[in-house]
Formats: C-alpha cells, structure tokens, sequence
C-alpha cells in the first residue's frame, strides 16, 4: 500500500476566440515506495528463462530502504495547450520533470559457496523532458 500526493499550481489562460488555452504548471509528488520496493523484492533480479545468474552466484536480492516513508520524489514544470477546431480539440503538454530522493537499494548476493555480500547504492536519476499529445472529438 502507497500513499501519494500531487501539489500543484496552475492557471489557465484563453486566447480570444476560445480557440486556444494553456495553463502553465509548477507541480509536486510525493509518496512512499512500497511498489518500488516490491519491485526489488520480486521482479528486479528474477531470473528469466534462457538467463543466468554470474558464475559463483546463487542469489541476489535487493530492498529499497525505507519504503514506507513518505517522500518527496519529484518537481514537475509543464504547459498543457488545447486547440479547438469544431468538435475536434488537439491537446499537447510538455513537461520538464526534475527528480528527487533517489530511492536507496540494500543488494544482498549470495554466492555458491555461501559467502554473503552486502552493498548499498542510491539509484542514479537525472532530469527529463517528455511530452504527450492527443487529439479529442466531443459529440
């Protein structure tokens, strides 16, 4: 179970005629990463069929350390803009998504002889820039 929370501000502006509208936004998320840590747990060193472990490895296993606190993982700039042609709206939202609090993963290897190893790794995030596009018909 994840608990989230988006914080945003936005304003929407018309151009006259009502053909065109953008609203700049400046947003927020934040959540635990409960799914994240599951992830690690269960699918994220899964052994695929007609894929191998590295040679002397048994077992690997990671966990995101501290899961279930409640962080602050991003900041999101975007400006949605809507065209109405008719009945036919094109929509286009670019945004800048600047992250934050890289989750920290404990990696837990056993090796075919028993040996434990024990490393710890903040994942590595970087800033991205992403759109969509869309185009709606109303009846």
């Amino acid at each position: 179970l994840d608990f989230t929370a988006y914080f945003g501000l936005e304003h929407e502006f018309t151009l006259p005629g009502d053909q065109l509208d953008f609203t700049p936004t400046i947003a927020a998320n934040a959540s635990t990463q409960n799914y994240y840590n599951d992830y690690y747990k269960k699918r994220r060193y899964m052994i695929r069929k007609g894929q191998k472990l590295q040679s002397g490895v048994a077992t690997i296993t990671g966990t995101v350390l501290e899961a279930s606190a409640f962080k602050l993982l991003d900041y999101e700039m975007s400006l949605p803009v809507n065209y109405r042609i008719g009945k036919c709206t094109i929509h286009f939202t670019p945004t800048y998504s600047i992250p934050v609090n890289p989750a920290v993963v404990a990696i837990r290897a056993v090796m075919n002889n028993g040996t434990v190893i024990n490393k710890t790794r903040s994942e590595k995030i970087e800033n991205s820039f992403y759109w969509t596009a869309g185009v709606s018909f109303s009846l």
